[in-house]
């Protein structure tokens, strides 16, 4: 059913409001005429009869003209309108059928257009009154007798038919090719096969000799499909990188007919030949662009050809994406067979986890009943335990040395009875134990406490001396033996004896002032000699003699280089040179030194000599036999770590039955 249009409402509008006017005019009437009937109830005259039936006639009138206007109304936007339309059309189709542009886009003057439209009109006037002659006589008028006017319509109007035909053809094939495109990336396996299927139709079907179809990957292009495209082309653009890159930052085709010199040339079985025509295709699905097709022809592209290209790339598109969608898919199932067979494993897993805790279960009963018996020996254990602490205690308690455990971050573990007597410091009090040291000698503590963290690999402890100060303030000098302790279970920790050397290092400072004393020196039983700064041995005294065999004249004015030490004590004495007249300080170190006696162990002391005028030139040797005291020395240090590792593993032992 049609609605209505606003002639419609109009005219029902004012049909209603005369309607109403009307009825407004025969209620006033009726009320005079009842007044008048009640007035007259006593008159004879007619006068009032009179007045009433012309109100009634003209409350008619009224009402016939409302309905006429209305009846117009209607009749104009049934037949009116439609007529009107009617004769546009036909003006139009005249205008179309004798010129070759609308009269809206090129109007021709008046006179021009009343004379056209005149003499189309006597034509059709004059072709139907002969249409009507020949059907009665029998004789319908052929195309032949037709006017011009309709002739040029009618072959307009085929010339639609068949455009209209082809189009619809068009449109069969895209959808036919659209389908096959849609049905092989439901079908494919990977993206390459799913190209290798459909991109000799789509390239067949737009007449294109070759084609590379390169997938976005982030900010680049890679080809991962080409069809008679040349090998030597290249593999990957940029976003934005020549035709290729532009087209996927843009997302418009790209549609080239004049081709730079030296473009690519397509492949055959003939062999190659430059391509006419280029075409930049973006394969755009949503808002996301997933490749782009760079393909090429032999001849211009026709507009036909740009359309079917333009119209199956969507179809492309969502063919890849089926694909992908597939690819998703297969991953899923996978990846769920997996599961499943994960799950299955879980539950076999499970099943072995059950039976092994009813094992447990089993030991652990067992551990229990271990456990009361080995409460009856924890009193024994304990006992023991306690008379290991206390020889311990007892045996620390002794000691000259203070012994301290540190950790690896140089926090003290423990701190022997000794630590309060030799620094006065409480144990709470040295928790930051180097605090106290000399300015001087921090960064020397300091470095010498990360070289225990890496050990010898010989194992051999390090020696140091600084200076420390006491709590009541005096300034000690303390000679310190490390070793890292930090692998060995049940200690785990880095161990440092410390002694007093306050006196010693005071003893050596007077000894300098004693060496202009021939008669000491010579009779010394340490080693004592001089020495320069290239290894020449200025002065040797009898001592070496005893140790070597040699007599002193054997290394005055040699060099280290020539009296006969190993590669080993060449390295050290050099080293140990080179360190005193670089630093200009007292330097300690201990050697082996090999002897008449067999290898023993000397404490070295190397001490600057300052001339008048404050350089130093040379440097006074002092080497002290410890071989006995590092002997006492060490057997008192493994005594310690074999008393600490028993008071350790006893602790330990503890833990474990509590």
């Amino acid at each position: 059913m049609r609605r209505w249009g606003v002639a419609e409402y109009l005219g029902v509008g004012l049909a209603v409001l005369v309607a109403v006017m009307g009825l407004l005019v025969l209620a006033g009437v009726w009320i005079l005429t009842q007044r008048d009937i009640a007035l007259m109830s006593g008159a004879t005259n007619w006068e009032v009869w009179d007045r009433a039936l012309s109100l009634w006639a003209y409350a008619v009138l009224m009402g016939l003209l409302g309905v006429s206007v209305g009846l117009a109304l209607w009749w104009w936007s049934r037949v009116g309108r439609p007529l009107l339309r009617l004769r546009d059309r036909f003006r139009r189709l005249l205008w179309e059928g004798i010129g070759t542009a609308s009269p809206i886009d090129h109007a021709p003057s008046e006179a021009a257009d009343i004379a056209q439209a005149t003499d189309a009109v006597a034509q059709l006037l004059g072709f139907l009154d002969e249409v009507v002659r020949r059907e009665r006589q029998g004789a319908p008028p052929t195309v032949a007798d037709w006017p011009p006017i309709l002739q040029q319509l009618a072959l307009r109007l085929l010339n639609e038919i068949n455009e209209a035909r082809q189009t619809s053809a068009l449109r069969e094939s895209i959808l036919r090719d659209g389908l096959t495109l849609l049905r092989a990336g439901q079908q494919s396996d990977s993206i390459e096969g799913y190209l290798s299927k459909v991109a000799p139709i789509f390239l067949r079907t737009i007449g294109a000799a070759m084609g590379a179809f390169y997938r976005v990957e982030g900010e680049r292009l890679r080809r991962i499909y080409s069809y008679a495209y040349p090998a030597d082309a290249p593999q990957t653009f940029m976003m934005g990188e020549g035709w290729i890159g532009q087209v996927a930052r843009e997302g418009r085709a790209l549609w080239l007919s004049t081709l730079p010199q030296g473009y690519l040339q397509a492949l055959s079985g003939l062999g190659k030949a430059p391509p006419q025509a280029v075409a930049v295709l973006p394969v755009i699905a949503g808002n996301s662009i997933y490749g782009v097709w760079d393909i090429a022809a032999f001849t211009e592209w026709e507009p036909a050809q740009q359309a079917i290209a333009e119209a199956l790339i969507p179809y492309f598109a969502v063919g890849y994406l089926l694909q992908e969608e597939s690819h998703r898919q297969r991953s899923f199932t996978e990846a769920r067979t997996a599961l499943e067979v994960q799950v299955q494993t879980l539950r076999t897993e499970s099943d072995q986890l059950k039976a092994y805790a009813a094992t447990l279960l089993q030991k652990l009963q067992q551990s229990e009943q271990r456990l009361q018996d080995m409460q009856a020996t924890l009193h024994q254990v304990e006992k023991q335990l306690t008379y290991a602490k206390n020889r311990w205690d007892t045996i620390v308690a002794h000691l000259q040395e203070a012994i301290v455990f540190f950790d690896a971050t140089g926090r003290p573990r423990y701190l022997s009875p000794a630590v309060h007597r030799l620094l006065g410091y409480t144990n709470e009090e040295l928790q930051v134990f180097f605090r106290p040291v000399d300015r001087a000698d921090a960064d020397a503590v300091r470095q010498y406490f990360q070289s225990l963290l890496s050990p010898t690999p010989d194992g051999a402890p390090q020696m140091l001396r600084f200076r420390y100060r006491h709590k009541n303030g005096q300034l000690l000098w303390l000679e310190a033996f490390g070793r890292n302790y930090l692998s060995y279970p049940g200690i785990e920790a880095i161990l440092l004896i410390l002694r007093d050397v306050t006196e010693e290092m005071e003893y050596e400072k007077q000894y300098r002032t004693r060496l202009k004393f021939q008669s000491l020196v010579e009779n010394s039983p340490d080693i004592i000699f001089r020495i320069d700064r290239e290894g020449h041995f200025l002065y040797v005294n009898p001592t070496i003699e005893r140790y070597t065999g040699y007599s002193p004249s054997h290394y005055i004015r040699n060099t280290i280089y020539s009296v006969g030490f190993s590669l080993d004590e060449v390295r050290f004495w050099s080293e140990f040179i080179q360190k005193l007249f670089d630093t200009l300080v007292v330097q300690s170190a201990e050697i082996d030194f090999p002897s008449v006696y067999g290898m023993r162990k000397m404490a070295v002391r190397g001490i600057p000599e300052v001339g008048p005028e404050g350089e130093v030139e040379t440097m006074v040797v002092l080497l002290q036999d410890i071989t006995e005291l590092r002997h006492v020395q060490e057997q008192l240090h493994m005594q310690n770590l074999r008393l600490e590792q028993a008071r350790r593993t006893l602790e330990a032992q503890k833990r474990e039955l509590e």
